[in-house]
């Protein structure tokens, strides 16, 4: 009697070991599947531009939409192509932190703040119109370019286009492959 009752207790034992292992094993099989779900599926998000709230701008890691290619651009070059005697140095580091690798770029733009320096100009460039060739991976951005001398008031005005080829990197991020002006680099 003892030992059938024993036999049953046992056997109970047993059954209920194997259901909470099958239930484990369910378990881990399905988060598995989730992560390999949640590691292989691209993010999107909104971005909302801090003054302006009703503009959303739907972004994903590998689909970058018109829209932010645009503005990013625009603060680019605006950014970078702005400056003066003193705040050239501070646009050169600011600029050189995006970038893909600094080698050639860098050595123009410093080329280019040196000019500045010596020579007392100021720039100023307002982007008008912008094209967007995601094939290229290239934004165009085509806008007046102001030139200060010294302390003349008067500005030198052309019209340019300042073409910037970009790549993502493994997180994400934009970085400037290339940098220069329509007709200078073919």
């Amino acid at each position: 009697m003892n030992l059938k009752h024993f036999s049953h207790t046992l056997s109970r034992m047993i059954k209920q070991r194997n259901f909470s292992a099958l239930v484990t094993v369910v378990l881990l099989a399905s988060n598995l599947l989730l992560c390999v779900k949640v590691v292989n599926q691209d993010d999107h998000w909104v971005i909302i531009p801090w003054p302006e709230t009703d503009r959303r701008l739907p972004l994903s890691r590998h689909n970058l939409t018109d829209r932010y290619l645009i503005d990013w651009a625009d603060g680019l070059t605006s950014r970078l192509l702005t400056m003066n005697p003193q705040t050239a140095d501070q646009r050169l580091y600011e600029f050189l932190l995006i970038t893909e690798s600094s080698g050639t770029i860098e050595a123009k733009l410093k080329k280019q703040v040196e000019t500045l320096k010596s020579e007392n100009i100021s720039t100023a460039f307002y982007p008008r119109e912008y094209a967007v060739k995601k094939d290229a991976r290239q934004v165009w951005v085509t806008g007046d370019f102001h030139t200060f001398f010294g302390k003349d008031k008067n500005p030198v005005i052309q019209k340019r286009t300042v073409v910037l080829t970009y790549s993502t990197n493994g997180k994400g991020c934009i970085l400037v492959k290339h940098f220069f002006y329509e007709g200078e680099h073919d």
